[in-house]
């Protein structure tokens, strides 16, 4: 992986982690949503470019498998909160009915439920 990526990526990522520490009003989640509802555990997204992600929720991890070609259990980042998941080369946010889901190497992709 090219180290100017990685840098961009991992840059990106910290900025959206310090800018969501700003609490959000409190939305309760419709069925099927992968949020701060531990009991809701599937969820489908529609992304730029025709793309899609699937959500498996396990409470402290998400399991995303996205039409670009990931499949990737992603763990709470940081741990014990419900919308921020990533390891190296991944990272995801949630926010409401909207979640950002980002690869290394390839363009960010907004989507929606």
């Amino acid at each position: 992986m090219d180290r100017s990526k990685l840098g961009i990526l991992l840059a990106s990522f910290a900025s959206m982690l310090l800018s969501a520490c700003v609490a959000a009003p409190t939305q309760t989640a419709p069925t099927g949503a992968a949020s701060a509802a531990p009991e809701l555990r599937y969820t489908s997204f529609r992304c730029d470019g025709n793309s899609e992600i699937n959500l498996e929720d396990f409470g402290t991890s998400v399991h995303v498998i996205d039409s670009r070609g990931a499949d990737v259990v992603l763990p709470a980042s940081p741990p014990a909160q419900k919308s921020r998941y990533g390891e190296p080369g991944y990272a995801l946010v949630l926010e409401g009915r909207k979640a950002l889901w980002m690869v290394s190497g390839k363009r960010p992709v907004n989507c929606v439920m």
